[in-house]
């Protein structure tokens, strides 16, 4: 895999990592997801089949977010 951010090749498995989407409202959403990380810069990359599961975290945080 090719980071984007800084161009570094590297592999790994993907691991249980908190991840953070900082949006202009509410805020910043903090929720868990499986990711693999650049070991540079530590952007965070998934696979397709990960993603209705981060979908859904995101959107379980999100909304207690917009709650408080």
């Amino acid at each position: 895999m090719k980071c984007i951010n800084c161009n570094t090749e590297f592999s790994g498995e993907e691991t249980d990592t908190n991840l953070k989407v900082e949006l202009s409202n509410p805020g910043i959403v903090l929720f868990k997801g499986k990711a693999i990380s650049c070991p540079q810069c530590g952007e965070k990359y998934t696979s397709e089949e990960n993603i209705v599961e981060l979908l859904e975290n995101f959107d379980e945080n999100y909304n207690q977010k917009i709650k408080e």
